[in-house]
């Protein structure tokens, strides 16, 4: 095995491999003897024995177990033994490398099996893939104070191993404390030495950088350090320089034994935390000396707690009306009089099959830019949905207000590619939304938005689905949902094109010029499409055209546009 630049372990030396889906007898043995499977190895000091050396998929499965035991001890197995010595006690005696006390018990229990003398039962190596990632250890990037139970409170920088990632809370038991109980998996990251350092931010975007650091309270100078979106492997480093403007470096490392690390050549250093002090004194070549890290907000849980579903009534207060929705009022509440919700209420006199519909599909899905769902209240009417609070209400009415009205062309195209990322997950579970508008995209702190609003939504099994009745929103509809209420997620495309246009007019009406609404249905079913507006640059513009094209078929998909928005192309940004 051989280790590139950027740390990359890579499998080598494909002399004796050869293509093997069943087991392979064997004249000859090839290969180091300590990493041999004992069925590799046969009998053949024994010459009564009928027992041919032979090769199996399961072969590899022990050899690549013996590799974890190196990982883990730093040590060769069976050092000095001869070959028959290594037959004797793998064969014979069944014996294996020990294995250290400090090992979790889930790696233990894997060695273990990828031992076991009968190859029948080791497990595949797809197996092993699904289980040896959770005995990785993680470290806790936040505070987190257990509400239930089952779960466990964490200290920021906390270290644990991993044996359950099923869902969105994992099963955790902490190096500390020995203590086990589910985790919100969002607070939590693989730990490597980088990781314990407070400007590390991990996998996030350039765009994703540019907003936390524009954030306000953060001040000139502060910085993160994440990984570069160009060259897996290395990192990049953002500042919040003169006039607020984000500038952003490669840290390069040299190829070389040393390895170090510079942003110029002139000034190396052995580790990134070096090279940090180094110019948090002198800016020598930065757009300013680096004070402090970027402040981390604390996310969200996805759900109230592990399995939390049905919510008891009494563990809700309602606070204050904000919206009238489809099926009822919206209301900001309070769980346990401590976290702040959204509450939908269904209508006494409307259907409930319709409203746990909405519930049921928004509990399916999960990404970072759909709304999520806490639970539900359906012991007794009227039936709630329980959803994350997101601070700053809708799009429409942010962009209407003195906090979005001020927001720049970058600003909103980041919104845009957000939009996109949570429309493209959509796109790839095979839902379709049907309401697609800046009213039904919620803001949070830092202009993170959701995609919100799925009281239309639908799995769509084919590439087309009909709907009962007249579409809601007719000035964000496609002509093929006008003319034959026909909608898939190109006719979404197509409505994301109109949302594109609310963002950079900051919430005008779309065909404000047109009057009424039927005006703007005929006109759109005759081809007429909206002109470019102020400022829109023409980039953006021809990729609204092509939301709008009349083929459905022909227009982008999310996952297009998400790139595009997100790579910052309409606003001629930089990638460093």
């Amino acid at each position: 095995m051989v280790i590139t630049q950027d740390d990359t372990l890579k499998i080598c030396d494909f002399g004796t491999a050869r293509h093997c889906e069943v087991t392979v007898s064997t004249n000859s043995i090839r290969g180091s003897w300590a990493w041999l499977a004992p069925e590799v190895m046969g009998e053949p000091h024994n010459p009564q024995s009928n027992t041919k050396p032979k090769v199996t998929p399961k072969s590899d499965v022990f050899s690549f177990a013996v590799v974890v035991w190196e990982l883990l001890t730093g040590k060769a197995p069976f050092p000095g033994a001869s070959a028959l010595d290594m037959i004797k006690a793998v064969v014979i005696e069944r014996r294996r490398p020990e294995i250290p006390t400090e090992c979790p018990e889930p790696l233990r229990d894997l060695l273990t099996e990828c031992w076991d003398h009968d190859h029948t039962k080791r497990p595949s190596m797809d197996e092993i893939l699904r289980r040896y990632e959770p005995v990785l250890t993680y470290i806790a990037l936040y505070d987190f104070a257990a509400q239930t139970e089952v779960e466990l409170s964490l200290q920021k920088g906390e270290m644990l191993d991993i044996e359950n990632m099923d869902g969105d809370w994992w099963l955790a038991r902490s190096t500390w404390t020995g203590q086990e109980g589910f985790v919100p998996s969002n607070y939590i990251r693989r730990a490597r030495d980088i990781d314990t350092e407070e400007w590390y931010f991990g996998n996030i975007s350039r765009i994703e950088a540019e907003r936390k650091l524009l954030q306000p309270g953060v001040q000139r100078g502060m910085f993160i350090v994440r990984d570069s979106e160009s060259n897996q492997g290395t990192f990049s480093l953002s500042i919040l320089g003169h006039d607020s403007n984000v500038n952003h470096y490669k840290i390069q490392k040299r190829d070389d034994e040393a390895g170090s690390f510079y942003l110029h050549k002139r000034a190396l250093f052995p580790a990134i935390a070096e090279l940090i002090e180094h110019y948090q004194w002198v800016a020598d070549g930065l757009c300013t000396t680096l004070t402090y890290p970027c402040p981390r907000e604390t996310p969200k849980t996805v759900e109230l707690g592990n399995d939390v579903w049905e919510i008891p009534k009494k563990c809700l207060t309602l606070k204050r009306k904000i919206a009238v929705g489809q099926y009822g009022d919206v209301w900001k509440g309070m769980w346990e009089g401590k976290t702040p919700v959204a509450i939908k209420t269904l209508k006494m006199d409307t259907g409930q099959s319709a409203f746990l519909a909405e519930a049921n599909i928004m509990k399916k899905l999960r990404h970072p830019n759909l709304c999520q769902l806490c639970g539900i209240c359906s012991d007794k009417e009227p039936i709630y949905i329980v959803m994350m609070w997101m601070c700053n209400g809708s799009l429409l009415n942010y962009l209407k207000g003195d906090k979005g009205s001020n927001l720049k062309l970058p600003e909103l195209v980041d919104i845009g590619a957000q939009i996109a990322s949570g429309m493209a997950y959509l796109e790839s579970t095979n839902y379709i939304h049907r309401q697609l508008a800046a009213r039904n995209v919620l803001v949070g702190d830092a202009n993170i938005v959701k995609v919100a609003d799925f009281g239309l939504a639908r799995k769509n099994e084919d590439s087309e689905l009909r709907g009962e009745g007249n579409p809601t929103l007719l000035r964000w509809a496609a002509p093929e949902v006008l003319m034959d209420n026909c909608h898939s997620i190109k006719s979404d495309v197509w409505s994301f094109g109109i949302l594109l246009t609310e963002l950079v007019t900051h919430g005008q009406t779309p065909y404000l010029g047109l009057g009424t609404d039927d005006k703007v249905v005929r006109h759109v079913k005759q081809g007429y499409r909206m002109r470019k507006i102020g400022k829109c640059p023409d980039a953006l513009y021809e990729l609204m055209l092509k939301c709008w094209d009349k083929d459905p078929t022909t227009r982008y998909t999310f996952e297009f546009l998400h790139s595009y928005l997100d790579d910052g192309f309409v606003v001629g940004l930089c990638i460093p």
